[in-house]
């Protein structure tokens, strides 16, 4: 179905719901329930509550038929016996059970006229309760239905429309209208009127055959709607034998099929006729012989059935005085309340009208689910003749259930159709919170690694891992979440972890464990030399001394204060390299000091720097104090004063600089350790938060 409609079962909107909610698997489970008083006592469809035609079958029945099955809390549907009824039904049944998630049993039999008294709480609504009829012909019963309308309701239009009539096979009216004098068998008038088509029609003919009558079953015992040998008679029949003549015959099917209504109809037009109940398959046979052997045959038939798809084109329709609704309502429902061959007081005497059949429910279901699914479930005449093709097909190919394998395989391509009579189910957007459970294990095991295992408050009992009471947001459950915390701090911490499952958390010192080994002779260690840096300076003074040592140079100028000359003694080497080596190698420290200064930038914010900065300033005060009094108070040779005032600026400097980095350079030493953890720990870190 999926593949045929270039849809996806899963597909969702923006919002994370299904855009195809009913276009799932069948459910297995049962959703929703039917509390009814009347299906919860143990009296309900016994033997000693139903009538030997009658059947029930119930939910979970085993298939051997050896028990009832269930019926308290089920949806108990009313199964009449003709095709389209049943295949309707088959459908409401599919959409309850598989699609709404309702437990439905059938209850099959029971008079027409009894529909909205099996729903109610009287009567044949204490044995055979039920709560749905999905295909009521209301012509002629309506006012023994509006009794129990207190405890029922119309619901509407099943779709399809019914039509009831008598029929002929246009055969027969083809030899009609040839004969001498011609006679019309699809007029209603000429059934009154023309002996040699009564005479056609004759009763005795019939009765004669014993294939057709009687019936292998009383299908109306005598004194049942003023009938004797399972016939009935009009009031003109009575006279028209009293006068010696023979009554044409009209083939019915059971009583409650339009109970009294064409009866009625010959009554009232002064129709000699037999009415004899054979069965509805006693007269397709009748109706099916007749065609084939080219004899006259007069018979009641209703469309749609499956009679008018296997044998299109062979039988006509015979016009009776035109329909008016206004005479149809006072249709009555009875025939032969006044004896056999008597005068009928129901007052019906026009053709049946193309009727909107009507669907009924009990009362009690009409805020529940299933009765907004029910109102809005509509069959037209397209789709209703498609079911009797698919019902055709299955019995030729001997399915052991035609109508359940009708509707299923409808259902299957009717998707758009049957899709609009289910309402999305009222359920709020999946959340963590208030939709997902979690569960901590490994706590009663002492295990040092403990998984935190997610869950649906209310999951889905044909699949764990969907949600049964929410739609969109969350769409699936989280992944489990490994961790070494203890259970204590996953309980106190939710919020925290609950974090984890959208983003794995950064690690930081408090994810590691570590151990120390035994410090022995070949424990490594780590060395710095203090002495390294100042060494090299040291080592390139000594080199350039050793090599090239500045000799007195004595340069005579023009002096600017006096008149003459003046010898200014400089000491100088005789090439350039080795300062270029000390400003070489000062860049490198430079270099060094920033690259310094790019790592220190990890150091933690809780570092203080206060003290070591004031430090600083003391020692730039004690320079001072120092330098400024020799320098104005104290009278020294200048080569004595240059080598005080140089070694005085270069320890202080030296001081400055230890006490700016050397902290920096410890608390480095401490974030660098971690550091070094962690590259060891990546892979366990990305993988679980331990």
């Amino acid at each position: 179905m999926e593949a045929e409609r270039g849809v996806s079962s899963q597909d969702r909107d923006s919002n994370g719901r299904l855009v195809h909610p009913f276009l799932q698997p069948a459910l297995k489970y049962p959703r929703h329930r039917v509390d009814d008083p009347r299906t919860s006592s143990g009296k309900v469809f016994t033997d000693n509550c139903m009538t030997s035609d009658a059947f029930f079958y119930g939910a979970n029945q085993d298939a051997d038929g050896k028990n009832r099955g269930e019926v308290q809390g089920t949806l108990v549907l009313d199964l009449c016996a003709w095709d389209t009824h049943a295949l309707a039904t088959m459908v409401l049944a599919i959409m309850a059970e598989e699609v709404s998630g309702y437990k439905v049993s059938i209850n099959k039999g029971g008079a027409g006229v009894d529909i909205t008294e099996r729903m109610s709480s009287v009567g044949t609504g204490m044995c055979t309760p039920i709560h749905l009829n999905v295909e009521v012909w209301t012509s002629s019963t309506l006012s023994d239905l509006r009794v129990y309308f207190n405890e029922s309701y119309q619901v509407g239009g099943v779709g399809y429309f019914g039509l009831s009539g008598v029929y002929t096979t246009h055969q027969f009216v083809q030899d009609g209208m040839k004969a001498t004098p011609p006679y019309f068998p699809d007029f209603w008038k000429h059934y009154k009127t023309s002996e040699a088509l009564i005479d056609a029609l004759n009763v005795v003919s019939f009765k004669s055959t014993s294939k057709y009558y009687p019936p292998v079953e009383t299908t109306c015992a005598d004194g049942i709607m003023g009938s004797k040998d399972n016939c009935e008679r009009t009031e003109a029949c009575t006279q028209y034998e009293s006068n010696g003549k023979t009554c044409l015959v009209l083939a019915l099917m059971v009583p409650d099929y339009d109970q009294g209504y064409f009866q009625a109809v010959f009554d009232n037009l002064d129709v000699p006729a037999y009415f004899c109940f054979i069965a509805y398959d006693g007269v397709n046979q009748f109706a099916a012989d007749a065609a084939k052997s080219s004899d006259p045959v007069f018979f009641y038939h209703y469309e749609p059935d499956l009679f008018h798809v296997t044998n299109k084109g062979k039988f006509d329709r015979v016009a009776l005085p035109r329909t008016d609704l206004e005479r149809v309502k006072l249709a009555t429902g009875d025939y032969g309340e006044n004896g056999f061959g008597a005068k009928t007081s129901n007052p019906v005497d026009v053709d049946y009208p193309s009727l909107a059949l009507s669907k009924f429910a009990a009362s009690v279901v009409k805020d529940l689910p299933i009765g907004s699914l029910f109102s809005k479930l509509t069959l037209s005449d397209t789709d209703i003749n498609a079911l009797l093709s698919e019902y055709s097909i299955a019995m030729s190919r001997t399915d052991p259930e035609p109508y359940f394998r009708a509707a299923c395989n409808w259902v299957k391509t009717n998707y758009d159709t049957w899709r609009d009579w289910h309402d999305r189910l009222l359920i709020p957007m999946c959340s963590f919170d208030n939709h997902i459970v979690s569960h901590v294990t490994g706590c009663d095991i002492n295990s040092t690694i403990h998984e935190v295992q997610f869950a649906w408050k209310a999951p889905n009992p044909g699949n764990l891992s969907l949600p049964n009471n929410c739609d969109g947001g969350v769409a699936a459950l989280p992944d489990t979440i490994a961790t070494s915390r203890s259970c204590e701090w996953i309980e106190a911490n939710q919020r925290t972890w609950s974090g984890w499952i959208d983003k794995k958390p950064e690690c930081d010192s408090s994810f590691y464990d570590y151990n120390v080994s035994d410090c022995d002779s070949d424990a490594y260690r780590t060395g710095f030399s203090r002495l390294e840096l100042p060494l090299r300076d040291i080592i390139i003074f000594i080199a350039w001394y050793g090599a090239d040592f500045p000799e007195p140079t004595i340069t005579t100028e023009e002096a600017s204060e006096v008149r003459g000359t003046v010898d200014k003694i400089s000491c100088s080497s005789s090439s350039f390299i080795f300062t270029a080596l000390l400003i070489f190698w000062k860049t490198i420290l430079l270099v060094l000091g920033l690259y310094l200064s790019f790592l220190i930038r990890n150091v933690s914010v809780d570092f203080q720097e206060s003290p070591w900065i004031f430090g600083s300033v003391v020692v730039v005060l004690v320079g001072c104090v120092l330098v400024m009094p020799m320098s104005y108070l104290v009278t020294m040779r200048a080569a004595t004063y240059y080598v005080f005032l140089a070694c005085t600026l270069l320890i202080c400097t030296m001081v400055i600089m230890g006490l700016m980095l050397a902290p920096k350079l410890f608390r480095l030493k401490e974030v660098v350790k971690p550091a070094q953890i962690q590259e060891t720990s990546t892979n366990n870190c990305s993988s679980s938060a331990n």
